[in-house]
């Protein structure tokens, strides 16, 4: 019997040791997990070119009425192998925007970009980074003498792997001001009579709308009279605008002087509704000797509020 409870005891303390190596060779095999890092951040024209196309700090390039295509580019470096990054995303947005960097996106002053496009590189550890994106023609603009001076505009982007993640704001630039307006090429009075003289109710609408991200007005000039193709001629002095809806007789008179309309086309503020303002035209047709189609040139000119 006490051959018996010896060899017990040996038994439990065996069991036992065995038991906390096991624990310990599972612990030791669990790799580290890194946070990936973000190397570098640029801003070019073209993808995965990891330079700065605006080395200036300014965009200057917007396109009147529609979008600069450009892309955010970079590299990030993940300690557990390039694969083991999972998404990429970024944001481009003004600084005051509302809510800063978690801004709801908006063509005005907050771009999100959730899904961006990745390179494998020579280095495992590392991998290339491109992330498309438009830039609208009304976007904020922030130099001196525009609409937010004291701002500026800066990139976000956040990389992740399957358990962290990790983010940088690394850039500031400067959006400029685009003076540009969607002026009609004609004013076109239709068929009237000798003698005639447009009112509110007969006179000609010509819709200025929006196209650049300045507060705009226009300037308007005449060469000389209106030229009949077959005889005749309408005076300049027979020809005057209007920025509301009003009939010749209170209207101003068409110089050959450019005059500022004060029409005050507003900043776009919605990404759903184009900024336009009307401009109307009015004509006194002299009662006789005129035949044909008679026309000129009308100058309409953007200037800055």
């Amino acid at each position: 019997m006490k051959k018996q409870k010896v060899f017990f005891i040996g038994l439990s303390v065996l069991i036992s040791v065995s038991i906390f190596l096991s624990a310990r060779n599972a612990y030791c095999e669990d790799p580290e997990n890194f946070a990936p890092t973000i190397m570098s951040v640029f801003l070019n024209t073209n993808s995965f070119t990891n330079s700065d196309s605006y080395e200036s700090g300014t965009i200057d390039n917007l396109v009147a009425g529609g979008t600069l295509d450009l892309f955010i580019n970079g590299m990030i470096q993940d300690l557990n192998g390039s694969g083991d990054v999972v998404s990429i995303s970024a944001v481009f947005y003004r600084s005051g925007a509302p809510v800063g960097v978690d801004c709801t996106a908006d063509n005005n002053f907050c771009y999100r970009i959730t899904s961006c496009s990745t390179q494998t590189t020579a280095n495992p550890y590392q991998l290339d980074y491109s992330c498309p994106l438009s830039v609208w023609y009304y976007a904020d603009a922030t130099v001196a003498g525009s609409r937010y001076e004291s701002e500026d505009w800066r990139v976000f982007v956040k990389a992740e792997d399957s358990l962290t993640y990790s983010f940088n704001n690394f850039f500031t630039k400067e959006m400029s001001k685009l003076l540009a307006l969607n002026i009609p090429n004609d004013i076109y009075f239709g068929s009237r009579s000798l003698g005639s003289v447009t009112t509110g109710e007969n006179n000609t609408l010509v819709v200025i709308s929006q196209n650049g991200n300045v507060l705009a007005d226009v300037e308007v000039s005449a060469n000389g009279p209106l030229i009949c193709s077959e005889n005749g001629e309408i005076p300049l002095e027979n020809q005057a605008w209007a920025i509301s809806d009003m009939g010749f007789v209170n209207s101003t008179i068409l110089t050959t002087q450019a005059a500022d309309t004060n029409l005050g086309v507003l900043y776009q503020d919605d990404d759903s509704l184009v900024s336009s303002k009307n401009l109307y035209w009015n004509i006194s047709i002299p009662a006789s000797s005129l035949r044909g189609t008679c026309s000129g040139v009308t100058t309409i000119t953007a200037i800055e509020h």
